[in-house]
């Protein structure tokens, strides 16, 4: 586990799972072939303009395999794609969290509009950047706010006015000892807006990963296993690889 699994790394195999028309004829699934030509042309362009290979999976509403393409870059030092190939998730880690918190709501553990220092109590005093000055935010963190991207915090310098800094949360993750030593940093860091006033996509999951920990008592990793991962069947997905 990293020291800070603020991201999932590692998730099953398939850098794209994409749903077409899929038309019935007798028995046989079939695919418009000028869809599956988009795909290809998708698959191609991605490998001129060096962004990476890929792998498509199409998989019918009743979960049957109905297409595969892999596409390899062919370039010196990349390693090739198989069916078997284990692909980063990145920010796919978001919704996972979301759901992670959508199981403990339902075991009436926490209300959508509870603040967040109810739980995490470091964000009871927050501040917000207000140009030039930096002022107590006028509206409290909640939980709904962390959910849905309106809580002040961001990834990236949109915001005019805000240099980068070398502590800033948004900088890495995976830099601190662990979810609490993050939120702390976190809750330190002056926010963008008033929670709740305005959307910016930022590092909402990474805070919900600790309310996650605080709620259920476990390590965000041991939840994610024993809530999700192992009743799906999702047996690739982790954290690390095991080899």
């Amino acid at each position: 586990m990293l020291a800070t699994p603020t991201r999932l790394l590692v998730a099953v195999a398939g850098a794209l799972s994409l749903t077409g028309t899929i038309a019935a004829q007798s028995t046989e699934k079939t695919f418009d072939p000028d869809f599956v030509e988009r795909l290809t042309a998708m698959q191609e362009s991605l490998i001129e303009n060096e962004v990476t290979g890929s792998n498509i999976v199409l998989v019918g509403r009743d979960g049957e395999l109905v297409h595969r393409s892999v596409r390899n870059s062919g370039r010196q030092g990349d390693r090739d794609i198989t069916e078997e190939t284990l692909f980063p998730i990145w920010s796919m880690s978001k919704p996972i969290t979301i759901v992670a918190m959508m199981t403990l709501h339902e075991k009436g553990l926490f209300d959508w509009n509870d603040p967040v220092s109810k739980y995490i109590p470091c964000f009871a005093d927050l501040t917000v950047r207000d140009g030039d000055t930096i002022r107590p935010a006028k509206t409290p963190l909640r939980v709904i706010d962390l959910m849905t991207h309106r809580s002040g915090y961001a990834y990236y310098p949109t915001f005019p006015g805000v240099p980068p800094r070398h502590d800033q949360p948004q900088q890495s993750q995976t830099k601190f000892k662990d979810l609490q030593e993050f939120c702390e940093l976190a809750a330190d860091y002056p926010l963008e807006f008033d929670p709740g006033t305005n959307y910016a996509y930022g590092i909402n999951q990474a805070i919900l990963g600790r309310l996650v920990e605080v709620l259920s008592g476990r390590p965000f990793g041991a939840y994610l296993e024993e809530a999700i991962f192992e009743p799906l069947g999702m047996n690739d997905t982790s954290f690390v690889l095991d080899t």
